[in-house]
Parts: C-alpha cells; structure tokens; sequence
C-alpha cells in the first residue's frame, strides 16, 4: 500500500536470501493469492494517510496527482464520455509547495470526496466505481490492493454501501497479517514469527532500530490539518480503515487464510 511503509519493507527484507521482489504498489497475481502462502499487509491511520498523499502531492509527486493534474481533456470512455474535465481546481489546492496550507488541504480532500469530481477526474478507476459514493479513495485502494475480487469495484451494483464493502472484504481479502505504519518494525517482527520466519538477533535488532524510509515532509503535526467536517468524511468514508485498525489494537485483526474457493461467493 503506497504511504504505509511499504518502501520500508522493501528497504528491510529486500536483499534477504531467497526473497524476491514481484512489484511495487500493486495487487500480487492471481497465482500468487492462490498460492495458499502468508500476505503480509500495510495499513496506516487514514487521516495520517491523506495528509501524506496530499504533501508528496504539493511536491508534484505521487499516483493522485498525475491523474488529477493533468491537462483538460475530453472524457473518452464511460457513462461520461464527452464531459470535459478541468484539472485547474486539483492544480489549486496543490499549489502551495510548503504544504503548510490547511484551507488548500481541506479544499483538496472536500474533491477527493466529491462524486462528481471525481467522477470526472478518475473516470477508469475510483471515480468510475460506485465507491465514490460513499467511501474514501484510501478505502478503493484497499480493496483495489488487498482483495481477490477487486474486479467487483467496478461491476454495478455489486458494492453500492458500507454493507456489501464489509461483505466483500470478509470473502474476499487476501491478505493474512497486517502490520501498522505508525508501529512497522514491531508488527512487522510479529508478523514474520508469526508466520515462522526465523528472524535471529541481528535481523530483529535491524527492523526494530531502521528508520523510516520515504516519508513526506511537512512542518504540521497531522491534526493541524483537520477540522470537524474534514475529520468526519476520513470517519466515515474509510471506516472500514479505521475498523481494521481498531481490531489490530485490540489484538483480533479481521483476517483470516485465503482460500481460492472463496472466490466463488
């Protein structure tokens, strides 16, 4: 998951013998899932999360910049086709490169969570999935990366609520150990003993005492950037974020081991 210390990850365990990288920021193949083998996970404190994709953003950087920042153009595909998309509002709140401009953040989440805008913006990807409607860009990448079905983002009607999203994450995540951002050395240890990888001493000391990698800098502590209305659409629109998150706390993660079968239902 890009923005949760996945660069990270792949700075710790890259060169281990034996370990090879199959790619970056993407869903594993299908043969890979089917696999039956451990999937390991990243998830990070969504209102973190938002606040890192918009800061790499201001430095012109970043997935959800380049599609909402491109030129103006003409809609080519879907129920849209036609309707012309207008990058200057993203440009706007982008604009300042400090990213110490809170009003610009605010604005730019209030269009990360609007239908229409992104609707416009994404048409071929969360602006074209019925998500849009009622939950976070942060919650489509989730599904888009860590489910088996993430074709069903995009098939009408199949997740139209909160409902059918918890549904489809229960039959269809992939992913059988989580490790959290703001803690990634210690759940990534536990992770890895957890599935039996033998760590040692030095291996261990090494992931507890790494620093971060790849972090956005910004002069403002997270909650700076919120007030109620903004902190309220990350609550409500990736709550099955901030559910996980919550359940990894308290030590039952909603996770289970995948099974091809489950594709079925």
């Amino acid at each position: 998951m890009p923005r949760s210390g996945s660069t990270h990850v792949v700075r710790l365990l890259g060169n281990w013998e034996g370990v090879q990288r199959i790619g970056m920021h993407e869903a594993a193949p299908a043969d890979v899932i089917d696999s039956g083998r451990a999937m390991i996970g990243t998830i990070r404190n969504p209102w973190d999360w938002y606040v890192s994709q918009w800061t790499i953003g201001c430095g012109g950087t970043g997935l959800l910049h380049r599609v909402t920042t491109r030129d103006r153009r003409t809609l080519q595909h879907g129920p849209r086709r036609g309707e012309i998309f207008d990058p200057r509002p993203w440009q706007r709140v982008y604009a300042d490169r400090s990213a110490r401009d809170v009003g610009a953040f605010r604005a730019w989440l209030e269009l990360l969570f609007d239908a229409d805008a992104t609707g416009l913006a994404m048409p071929r990807a969360y602006g074209g999935s019925d998500l849009r409607n009622f939950a976070g860009w942060y919650t489509y990448r989730y599904i888009e990366l860590y489910c088996a079905d993430r074709a069903a983002l995009h098939r009408r009607g199949a997740v139209s609520d909160v409902a059918q999203l918890r549904e489809l994450a229960r039959h269809q995540l992939y992913i059988t150990h989580m490790a959290r951002t703001e803690q990634l050395g210690s759940d990534l240890v536990q992770c890895l003993e957890q599935i039996g990888v033998p760590l040692g001493t030095a291996r261990r000391k090494r992931i507890l005492g790494a620093e971060p990698s790849n972090r956005s800098h910004r002069s403002l502590p997270t909650e700076a950037y919120f007030d109620d209305r903004s902190r309220g659409l990350v609550e409500r629109g990736d709550v099955l974020i901030v559910d996980q998150i919550a359940a990894l706390a308290a030590g039952k993660p909603d996770l289970r081991p995948w099974a091809p079968a489950q594709a079925q239902r």
